[in-house]
């Protein structure tokens, strides 16, 4: 059990423990490289795989369970509004995203859940939010769990939970973004201003020395498109 908690603190962000499961958010997070994968957003300051994990633990059973998901920085904030404004309220919620691996020659399917149930028969549930990672196969259109864990939160400790990894976001991408601005997307925007200037020269030394030939638009102080 040690050796799983020492394994979880690596790259650990907020966590939340007892003797019988815990929940962890780690920095998976990393920076767009753009000219890397295209399909990786510089404006964004994260990577087409740039990712806190969640990782959920399972004490009770024998051997351990150790359930991990993936969340987008984009798919955390909304969330994490939805939770604050929820736990003023007594209404329920529910909270899902699927993982399909079937394009890996595989109907494997990964689940993540976010629920809150305040009430059960006029009882007001100490702790109504539940937290659980499933992973198994779709068989006849229904889901077939063959591992999962799951926590129970209480209002305040779900907000919190949550507002830290927010909080870590922001200050990741703060430190992140001014040096990242300045030594990576400038350099590539004025490499491409280069670029487009010298594609004008180009053209206007092939339309020769007419008199009617169109002249070259100045590319000095144009500013490129955005990223």
């Amino acid at each position: 059990m040690e050796n799983k908690v020492q394994e979880v603190n690596i790259s650990q962000i907020a966590f939340i423990s007892n003797r019988k499961n815990l929940i962890a958010a780690c920095d998976y997070l990393q920076a767009p490289d753009l000219h890397g994968d295209p399909d990786k957003c510089p404006a964004s300051l994260h990577a087409r795989y740039s990712r806190i994990k969640l990782i959920l633990t399972d004490f009770e059973k024998e051997p351990s369970v150790v359930m991990s998901y993936n969340l987008e920085p984009s798919e955390i904030r909304p969330l994490y509004q939805k939770i604050c404004m929820l736990n003023m309220t007594e209404r329920s919620f529910e909270w899902s995203v699927t993982k399909d691996f079937s394009s890996f020659d595989s109907n494997r399917m990964q689940i993540i859940n976010i629920t809150r149930q305040s009430k059960r028969n006029d009882q007001k549930f100490n702790y109504p939010w539940t937290i659980s990672i499933a992973v198994g196969t779709f068989i006849d259109k229904k889901f077939q769990p063959k591992k999962s864990a799951k926590k129970y939160l209480s209002d305040d400790e779900i907000q919190k939970f949550f507002g830290d990894i927010v909080s870590y976001i922001s200050v990741w991408e703060m430190t992140f973004g001014a040096p990242f601005i300045r030594n990576v997307i400038e350099p590539y925007k004025a490499k491409r201003r280069e670029e487009i200037i010298a594609r004008a020269k180009a053209k206007k030394g092939q339309s020769g020395s007419s008199q009617y030939a169109p002249t070259a638009p100045d590319y000095d102080g144009f500013d490129d498109d955005p990223l």
